[in-house]
């Protein structure tokens, strides 16, 4: 007999209100954000959810079979003593729907009214008055009376979030796993219903139980641990497992997971296909969010020089701005601070630009000996200026910046000269 030391109260899985309380916090706070970047468009993306669940529950309500007391009435029967066990007083509405060949069930709710739909195929598997039917409907049933369908509402942002977001899913299908098999009053009706989850109508009544569920123990590798940290739903060999243990009243079987697979976790969304779907969904944003970030970073960098488009003439040109102008526009650029050396057309020099916006460049002759000039530097947009006492100004075009290696072009000779420095 299944569940003998259960009681409605005592259904719910262990671990379901603590990740419950960990989901809501990190939902209360990822609601706050979005609030304040997407004021504006939250209203027109709640209209449209509850659109799109109002067209699907028309579908339903026009193409699925609602059943009665007249309509199916042997299933109708199992479904109000199923809610009446599992204290469920308002009696939702249940509808068998078509699949082309699924066994399965789904719990969903629109405007304050409950719907239960049940699959054909797995109404002809189970057939209407049987166990294994109503280990389904309890399954469905527990989903409403734990208010899991108006939870994820409030839970939506948080649902998604790395590992815990389908922790707490799957805390929700164990806690329903538990009213079903509270619901058929018998463990083997239970344990078949799942086992045609895993095998079919015919195949699955046949396969061993036992020897299934001691697969989730046996496989433990980095993709199976991966896999069932992805998926919104425990696994069925994990299910199975579970059921066996709740029948024979013993505590869930705990495993270890491969390490590796958390370490992915962490950076993997939750989703509700989890998977595949989860690791897809996560590249598509993180490329998305990159095709955005990295024009804005350039877009950055380039708005700390300061835009003197109205001031100078086109490169090559003599520049019309005043010594005076060019002190005031212009910026100490960190990058360029500090003692270079080049060469050009067989001339050596050192120049050591300093924090204080001065400059000194020996340039050394071919007995070594060395002309000393002293001055001011700034760079002004992509133009570098040095402002030399006496009243020599240096104005050169900044091609490329690296952590050892500036190439500087002089924009008023013709084809323009490559000066390339070199950092001590």
């Amino acid at each position: 007999m299944a569940g003998k030391s259960l009681t409605v109260e005592t259904l719910p899985h262990p671990r379901e209100a603590t990740y419950f309380v960990i989901v809501l916090v990190g939902s209360i706070l990822l609601w706050i954000a979005l609030s304040c970047v997407l004021i504006f468009w939250l209203p027109f993306a709640a209209l449209f959810g509850w659109l799109a669940n109002g067209l699907f529950i028309a579908r339903l309500r026009s193409e699925a079979v609602e059943v009665t007391e007249f309509q199916m009435p042997a299933l109708h029967r199992v479904f109000v003593e199923t809610c009446e066990r599992l204290g469920q007083t308002t009696v939702p509405r249940l509808y068998v729907l078509e699949s082309g060949g699924l066994l399965n069930a789904f719990a969903t709710r629109f405007c304050a009214r409950d719907f239960v739909a049940v699959y054909s195929d797995m109404l002809e598997a189970c057939g209407p008055d049987s166990c294994e039917m109503r280990f389904i409907l309890g399954h469905e049933i527990g989903h409403i009376r734990q208010s899991h369908l108006l939870k994820q509402i409030v839970l939506l942002p948080g649902l998604f979030l790395p590992l815990i977001g389908n922790a707490y899913r799957r805390s929700r299908e164990s806690t329903c796993d538990r009213f079903g098999m509270f619901a058929a009053n018998d463990s083997r009706g239970a344990i078949h219903a799942m086992m045609m989850l895993v095998g079919g109508r015919e195949a699955g009544r046949k396969f061993d139980a036992e020897m299934f569920a001691a697969q989730y123990q046996r496989e433990r590798g980095f993709f199976v641990s991966w896999h069932e940290l992805l998926s919104s739903y425990p696994t069925l060999s994990r299910r199975v497992a579970d059921l066996l243990a709740l029948e024979r009243g013993e505590p869930e079987v705990e495993v270890r997971r491969h390490p590796l697979a958390y370490l992915l976790g962490l950076i993997t969304l939750s989703t509700p296909g989890g998977g595949i779907t989860s690791v897809v969904i996560t590249f598509i944003l993180i490329f998305y969010f990159a095709l955005i970030a990295i024009p804005m970073a350039a877009g950055f960098a380039a708005s700390r020089l300061p835009d003197i488009s109205e001031t100078l003439d086109e490169p090559g040109g003599e520049s019309e701005i005043s010594e005076a102008e060019i002190l005031a526009k212009g910026v100490i650029d960190e990058r360029l601070i500090g003692l270079w050396r080049g060469t050009n057309e067989g001339n050596d020099w050192t120049t050591e630009r300093r924090p204080d916006g001065t400059v000194e460049t020996k340039i050394f002759d071919e007995d070594g000996e060395a002309e000393v000039l002293n001055g001011q530097w700034r760079l002004v947009g992509d133009l570098y200026y040095e402002l030399f006492e006496g009243g020599t100004v240096d104005r050169y075009r900044v091609e490329s910046f690296g952590a050892d290696r500036m190439v500087f072009r002089d924009p008023d000779e013709a084809g323009g000269t490559l000066l390339i420095e070199l950092r001590q």
